[in-house]
């Protein structure tokens, strides 16, 4: 079963009210307000996606706990850090693995 995601970009965002100031604000209180307010309500989606801080051209999803059980461990998954590509992303976020 896919997972259930409320969409908080574009035209979704707006009829909430908001706009995408929501994934750059800094401190973080009024964007975990908003995730507070989406994981208690009553649909209890499993997360939501919204437009990425650090590359804005693309889209992020927050998962929540409950949605846990639908991760299992696949036991042929490849590790990201010897996935092809991996050093690629690593480069681009300038992160250091340890």
């Amino acid at each position: 079963m896919p997972l259930q995601l409320a969409n908080l970009t574009g035209a979704h965002l707006k009829r909430l009210g908001a706009d995408g100031s929501l994934s750059t604000l800094l401190p973080y209180d009024l964007p975990q307000a908003w995730s507070l307010a989406v994981h208690n309500h009553p649909a209890k989606v499993d997360g939501f996606l919204y437009v990425s801080r650090h590359l804005n051209n693309e889209c992020a999803v927050v998962v929540f706990s409950r949605a846990r059980k639908r991760f299992a461990q696949d036991p042929h998954a490849t590790p990201f850090i010897i996935y092809p590509g991996s050093a690629d992303v690593l480069r681009l976020f300038r992160i250091q693995p340890y």
